[in-house]
């Protein structure tokens, strides 16, 4: 072979090299998804998560719930012929937008109340009861003379018709140093049909709450 037909040959190879290498380019783009678009949906949920951690860092109220973090044990009261241990936790969940508050953790009497706050000012508390139901209660303004004691009221609430219906009808919690009081009141007709009252001292970091079982007062 002369080498002018040896120069032709490396040329003809070297383009076909070329051509393959750029048909492979090809299909590998058109095989790869598209870049994500951030969509109409998505930004309005990003301007929704904003707003909820702010509303949850401008409620003094509310950062009054979450300085309650840690575990609390103590004893309740109105729960039968006498005083029965009794512990809770909270923790601040959902990037700080709520507090989680557990009762009787690790029992099968076991409840939550989710705290909240919205953009609006109000500071919220859905408590999933024992019996099933989930009462929404609302902060109240705050009264004279109440000690700085925060009262949650019934607003309404899942697997609840009315208020005539049996229901957990209000919680007030009010903090003293590290002793926290948390007054329950369950209705039905317009008329109290039991009180409970926890009394509960604040442990330290390291502690846990030990499981007890009372009886439920939801």
């Amino acid at each position: 072979m002369t080498a002018n037909r040896k120069r032709i040959l490396c040329g003809v190879l070297l383009l076909s090299g070329a051509a393959g290498a750029a048909a492979w380019s090809r299909a590998a783009e058109a095989s790869s998804p598209p870049p994500a678009k951030t969509t109409a949906a998505a930004e309005q949920c990003a301007d929704c998560a904003k707003g909820a951690a702010a509303a949850a860092a401008q409620s003094p109220e509310f950062k009054k719930v979450a300085a309650l973090s840690g575990t609390w044990i103590g004893e309740a009261t109105g729960m039968g012929d006498k005083p029965a241990p009794a512990s809770i936790t909270f923790r601040p969940t959902a990037g700080g937008t709520a507090v989680l508050e557990t009762l009787f953790p690790g029992t099968e009497h076991e409840m939550l109340d989710v705290y909240t706050a919205t953009t609006d000012g109000k500071v919220l508390v859905t408590h999933y009861c024992a019996s099933g139901q989930q009462p929404h209660l609302q902060l109240a303004p705050a009264a004279a003379g109440d000690g700085g004691a925060m009262r949650f009221e019934f607003v309404d609430g899942g697997n609840i018709k009315s208020k005539a219906d049996p229901h957990m009808d209000s919680v007030e919690l009010k903090l003293d140093g590290d002793k926290l009081t948390e007054s329950w009141k369950s209705q039905k007709d317009a008329t109290t049909t039991n009180r409970v009252v926890l009394e509960l001292h604040r442990q330290p970091p390291a502690s846990a709450a030990a499981p007890v079982a009372p009886a439920p007062f939801g």
